[in-house]
């Protein structure tokens, strides 16, 4: 079974959510680290889990998550769609995440949800 971590990471001065996907047999090392957003208005829980499980079956980690204002994510006022802030947000989640994690350790800035 894949498994999944809730993290949190930030951008601007906004939290963002997040949920880490690391790879069904971990191994020892690194691994390659893919990160998802979802168009628009979407969140993380709107289709991407699939894509994230397919992808850590493969052997990768994957970091998906909300963009500020949606979701889980901080930000107000809610529901704001500012594209501008979404590729800050994608910035800051590529930032967060190193191409290559060393599995069981965090993903860069990323923080546990438990940690936060």
């Amino acid at each position: 079974m894949t498994k999944r971590m809730d993290v949190t990471f930030g951008s601007g001065n906004v939290k963002c959510a997040g949920y880490l996907y690391l790879p069904d047999d971990p191994v020892t090392g690194k691994v390659p680290c893919v990160v998802m957003g979802h168009g628009f208005s979407g969140t993380r829980n709107l289709g991407l889990t699939a894509y994230a499980e397919r992808f850590a079956a493969a052997g990768m980690a994957v970091l998906v998550f909300d963009y500020a204002y949606f979701g889980a994510s901080g930000g107000q006022p809610r529901q704001l769609l500012d594209v501008g802030h979404q590729l800050d947000d994608y910035r800051a989640a590529v930032a967060s995440s190193p191409a290559s994690i060393r599995t069981g350790s965090r993903c860069g800035e990323l923080r546990s949800a438990e940690a936060t």
